[in-house]
């Protein structure tokens, strides 16, 4: 199974050891080395991986523009289906539980186990290797057409408009999780001076936290009322 995880990336291990470390879930690892500290090195090589192929375009988009792409690229859902494409989670050790559960196709689960690929990669072979299997794996929307990417981002936006109003930030809160482990749904609300201005859900706190300051933003900023006497 590894080998054809390797040819997908396009690299072979001169360390496979490393590579079984970054397959490796907490549910699985029985005290052996998990992903975890792979996880962790491979966000930042897969960060500059990225930043380094948009830099060569930056003459196309505005820093901020090059940001909001960027963290369409890396973010967990994406990954995932990044993920997906080279058949990942086919590779993953989980426990005997969380596999007969489903998680090998969560989207955290996927998303953390590339992320520790990239941090192995880069441990076995160095930045350029690394580099090469980012690009190889996002080829296809790093040479293509990036402005799709550059989502709107209503915390940023909120933020912004709650500070030049009100010289305060927004806050946020989780007001409910539920739902099984592979599968969680979170509520949660933004307050403004104590004041509940919009309320989301989504899969994640962080998607959840964007619906929550979108509708805080067509509701009050869009409108005007976001006021110093709220």
């Amino acid at each position: 199974m590894n080998a054809l995880l390797q040819k997908s990336l396009g690299y072979e291990f001169k360390r496979p050891e490393i590579l079984d470390e970054a397959l490796t879930h907490a549910s699985a690892s029985s005290g052996a080395k998990w992903n975890e500290r792979l996880e962790f090195l491979g966000d930042a090589v897969l960060s500059l991986g990225i930043s380094t192929r948009l830099h060569a375009r930056a003459e196309q988009f505005k820093e901020g523009d090059l940001s909001r792409i960027r963290a369409a690229l890396v973010n967990e859902g994406f990954l995932a289906g990044v993920a997906r494409r080279i058949h990942l989670g086919d590779a993953i050790r989980l426990g005997r539980g969380e596999r007969k559960a489903g998680l090998s196709d969560q989207d955290s689960i996927l998303a953390d186990a590339l992320e520790a690929v990239l941090g192995a990669v880069y441990l076995d072979g160095g930045f350029d290797a690394a580099r090469f299997v980012v690009d190889r794996l996002f080829q296809e929307e790093l040479e293509g057409p990036l402005d799709h990417l550059i989502a709107r981002d209503f915390k940023t936006e909120l933020q912004e408009v709650v500070q030049g109003r009100l010289k305060e930030r927004p806050d946020y809160v989780v007001l409910d999780e539920s739902g099984p482990q592979h599968a969680r749904m979170f509520t949660v609300a933004v307050t403004i001076q104590g004041v509940e201005m919009g309320r989301g859900s989504g899969n994640t706190k962080k998607s959840a936290a964007q619906a929550a300051a979108a509708i805080a933003l067509r509701k009050y900023a869009g409108a005007g009322q976001v006021r110093k006497e709220m």
